[in-house]
């Protein structure tokens, strides 16, 4: 790579010298980062050459922007019901003394932390399938490849990141980021060749949480909501899809972004875990002032001719159930942006958005937020999540009734995804159609929205659906 000549590595040591000695003046550890523009390449190859190594990887649609992340430089690990709040507050103190060399002014230019939230603000139970998944983790990896997309064009960034103390060997330091480089150049030099092996269905086992319990469940969310305790609730099932061979967390991305091209694709993989998904919902993005939510919530099958795919967006626009829903998540995530704002655009009426074997009710909604102060996307997200997209309204009723009755620990399933940069700006997708990959097992979730109107069969049948995204790119896998 042209990046590795003499003269950058001097360069990159005098850096290294001039952040040893502030770190030893501040008498502090201090971050150090540095940034190089570098050629196109596939991500998701980067991303499968490091499988030993903690990593995360995310792809927006159309490939205009894609991020690779390896490594721990540092991380933001908090729990409880201040989890955004205190994450937020711990960026700006990794942030306050860094020094950081060559950075873009542009958000993705930047350095960014890669993670995400749990739907629940409390840490795991030590038995369960996430307790490598805390209520909160955010990493600055040592190594970041991003890709973006502007009107300034396609820009493609290095970034290399370590913690530096007054007594660092700075040599040292220059060493292990020297071998990031070489071990970079080496796959840039030998890409991975995929071949899709056969894999005989005989061999996977699958184990579904209880119909009847979930058939159950929903009636009883019925009553609540003729009551008038609640409005809406998120009822979520599980399933655990078994194999004889460990299942390729690079493999599923593959086929997750050549089946689900319009979707964000992303893994976190940690502890020999891989959490990782192909969502259709953007929670927020803060880029600058201006923000975005792309709230999803109706739902329908896809037809199997155009005629019937039309005639079913028909129904789903004309059904008073699943607008009803929608208009529920809308309202709340209205109320919700409105307090950071000086503008907000909703749109009238949703759009449809088409995925394979679904579609749903869809809106964007735009903001512009207050100029006065210093906002942080991890602030509007402690507001905003869970939406009732994923939740329930109102909040905290329907939070308090699942922890009752879901009997099932959610996880990083319904929470958000993403990144945030020393700004504060960011992009958090909801980890929906995901799976939970460890070993030979596989962990899916899936839920519905039940209001009034729900008919408990037809919610099911949604779950099954939407599980499928994530089923179906392991059984298309090469193991």
């Amino acid at each position: 790579m042209s990046i590795l000549t003499s003269e950058t590595l001097n360069r990159l040591k005098a850096h290294l010298d001039s952040a040893r000695d502030k770190a030893k003046l501040l008498q502090k550890e201090i971050i150090f980062g540095w940034q190089r523009p570098i050629d196109d390449l596939d991500f998701l190859t980067i991303f499968s050459a490091a499988e030993h190594e903690e990593r995360f990887f995310g792809e927006y649609p159309g490939r205009h922007q894609a991020f690779v992340a390896l490594g721990r430089a540092a991380q933001i690990q908090v729990e409880g019901p201040t989890r955004f709040q205190d994450a937020n507050q711990a960026i700006r103190e990794l942030f306050r003394d860094a020094s950081l060399i060559d950075y873009g002014e542009e958000a993705e230019e930047r350095p960014l932390l890669m993670g995400g939230f749990a739907f629940n603000d409390h840490a795991a139970r030590p038995d369960s399938h996430w307790m490598r998944f805390p209520a909160a983790r955010l990493v600055l990896p040592e190594l970041l490849l991003t890709r973006h997309e502007s009107y300034k064009g396609v820009r493609l960034s290095l970034s290399l990141h370590t913690a530096i103390d007054g007594s660092s060997s700075t040599e040292d330091l220059l060493n292990r980021m020297q071998q990031r480089l070489i071990w970079l150049a080496e796959q840039l030099e030998t890409p991975e060749q995929r071949k899709k092996d056969s894999i005989h269905h005989s061999s996977i086992r699958r184990e579904e949480s209880s119909e009847s319990h979930y058939l159950q469940a929903a009636e009883q969310a019925l009553n609540c909501i003729e009551k008038g305790d609640l409005e809406k609730v998120v009822l979520a099932r599980s399933c655990d899809i078994h194999h004889d061979t460990p299942f390729n967390a690079a493999q599923v991305l593959h086929n997750l972004r050549e089946n689900y091209p319009s979707c964000f694709i992303f893994a976190a993989s940690m502890s020999g875990s891989s959490f990782l998904g192909a969502t259709p919902e953007r929670l927020l993005a803060l880029r600058g002032r201006e923000l975005l939510s792309g709230p999803l919530a109706g739902s329908t099958p896809r037809g199997t001719t155009p005629e019937e795919d039309r005639e079913l967006q028909k129904k789903l626009l004309e059904s008073r159930k699943e607008r009803h829903e929608h208009a529920i998540v809308i309202y709340a995530i209205r109320q919700a942006l409105k307090p950071y704002c000086t503008s907000l655009t909703v749109p009238p009426e949703p759009c449809i958005l088409q995925l394979p074997g679904i579609q749903h009710l869809y809106s964007e909604i735009f903001g512009t937020i207050h100029l006065q102060k210093e906002i942080s996307i991890l602030e509007i997200l402690g507001d905003l999540h869970p939406t009732p997209a994923v939740g329930g309204m109102p909040r905290k009723q329907a939070l308090e009734w699942l922890a009752e009755n879901e009997e099932l620990e959610r996880g990083w399933f319904s929470g958000p995804v993403g990144w945030v940069n020393d700004r504060g700006e960011g992009d958090f997708a909801i980890a929906l159609r995901v799976a939970l990959l460890r070993g030979n097992s596989a962990h899916l979730h899936a839920g519905a929205g039940i209001v009034s109107g729900s008919v408990p069969e037809e919610e099911l049948r949604e779950t099954k659906l939407k599980m499928e995204t994530a089923s179906s790119a392991l059984l298309e896998l090469a193991l």
